[in-house]
């Protein structure tokens, strides 16, 4: 059965809403970053008690804020990772108090910076996975004990990198799932003791890999979900035994796939919230155990779903923060858990 939604408006201001990236605060509030075109600024918008929304700046004036990855630490400190056009910079804001940030630049020198996916490790210090486009190569930043950052080459083998999705795995080793742009492949890195790492190709089928969302199930199994480009579906890749990954299609009703977002509530249902090109709508898929998918609509109203961002709370509703391209403005949907 389909869950229970509601839709939100979060805020009109100018043409706000690109690039868009949620989280959700420890007792389930929504947090979103995002672009606003209009101003070429960085925005953070909050989820009042009473369910309304406040929006404020994060950084300018700059054209900054596109790639926006938030997440929140073990403080309850927001922080957020985002591209600086005018530089060609990874940028990192921390939000000190009431409209009052701090920000930094993580990492320059050529283009780098884009598809920046910020997270935590075990000790609660920061990481961010990014795309250096001057080299084509994938990217780690890491935040050090004493402060400032230290960056390394994860793969500098063909064009990759983009479309970078960062998680730490149960016992905190850090993954990056992302895209092959010379093969059209979906990739996956792995480090290893001594800032190694191992990687490897996850599927090499089709034009594949855009839009990968990396994602940890409670046993601690990986899951990505992407976009398949050649056929326009979404699928979701599972880890198997011994490196294998079994594969499935979990959408492939119209072009749908793009702007994938993948997460896990606490008994192991995955939820993917994600655009659908040619109806212009964000779409929902579930799947519990020994149950077939559950796809739906969250929206249809005009053009609605691109940078779509999907996080689950503890009592397993799914909040998902998303670009309206109609009315060019950033909205929320809270689908809440199936009864």
């Amino acid at each position: 059965a389909c869950a229970a939604r509601h839709v939100q408006l979060v805020s009109d201001q100018g043409n706000i809403g690109e690039h868009a990236s949620l989280a959700l605060d420890a007792i389930g509030a929504a947090r979103i970053s995002c672009y606003t075109r209009s101003g070429k600024n960085l925005k953070y918008s909050r989820q009042q008690p009473d369910g309304t929304w406040t929006t404020e700046t994060a950084d300018a004036p700059d054209d900054v804020g596109q790639h926006t990855s938030i997440a929140i630490d073990d403080s309850g400190v927001i922080r957020i990772a985002y591209y600086d056009a005018t530089a060609k910079s990874l940028n990192h804001a921390v939000r000190l108090d009431a409209a009052s940030w701090s920000t930094e630049v993580v990492a320059d020198g050529g283009d780098v910076g884009k598809h920046a996916s910020l997270a935590f490790d075990a000790t609660g210090l920061g990481h961010i996975a990014y795309y250096d486009q001057t080299n084509g190569n994938l990217m780690l930043a890491s935040e050090q004990p004493g402060g400032g950052w230290s960056t390394q080459t994860v793969d500098a083998v063909n064009d990759v990198g983009e479309h970078a999705s960062l998680a730490f795995d149960p016992v905190g080793v850090a993954h990056i799932a992302y895209y092959d742009r010379t093969n059209g492949n979906l990739m996956l890195a792995v480090q290893l003791p001594i800032d190694a790492w191992s990687v490897q190709t996850v599927r090499a089928v089709d034009d594949v890999g855009a839009h990968a969302s990396l994602a940890f199930d409670p046993a601690g199994t990986a899951h990505i979900a992407y976009y398949d480009r050649t056929n326009g579906d979404l699928m979701l890749a599972s880890e198997g035994e011994a490196g294998t990954w079994n594969v499935q299609t979990v959408d492939d009703a119209n072009d749908v796939g793009s702007y994938a977002s993948l997460a896990f509530d606490v008994t192991g249902v995955a939820h993917v919230s994600y655009y659908d090109a040619t109806e212009g709508d964000l779409k929902h898929a579930m799947l519990a155990r020994g149950t077939p998918w559950a796809i739906e609509v969250v929206d249809a109203a005009g053009d609605v779903g691109a940078y779509s961002s999907l996080r689950v709370d503890a009592e397993g509703n799914a909040h998902v923060g998303y670009y309206d391209s109609t009315n060019t403005n950033l909205k929320y949907a809270l689908i809440a858990a199936a009864p």
